[in-house]
């Protein structure tokens, strides 16, 4: 393969799929673990497409600035799909929800 050819592959994929900063200033959203529901069982973390998860004083916190919901990985967020705790993992209201557009 030439080079031009995998030049013009990467630009093209940067259209598509832009930098993960681009992303969450266009559309900040965030999960959050209710540290005191959270057990330290770990399923959450190798789970974060975003590596937004990580242990911190004994349970898992949620980087917001790396966080997206998982939206363009997966249909819904992993880790509160794995998590064995109901409602542990959950919206942070804090940060205002992406809205696709109409």
């Amino acid at each position: 393969m030439n080079m031009w050819c995998a030049a013009t592959r990467r630009s093209a994929k940067a259209r598509l799929f832009p930098p993960h900063e681009a992303r969450q200033k266009e559309n900040p959203m965030t999960l959050k673990i209710i540290s005191s529901q959270c057990t330290s069982c770990s399923a959450c973390e190798p789970e974060c497409p975003n590596v937004a998860i990580s242990e911190k004083n004994g349970t898992f916190v949620i980087n917001p600035k790396k966080c997206t919901e998982c939206i363009g990985h997966f249909d819904a967020p992993q880790c509160a799909a794995v998590c064995p705790v109901d409602n542990t993992c959950v919206i942070d209201t804090s940060y205002p929800r992406y809205q696709p557009p109409a």
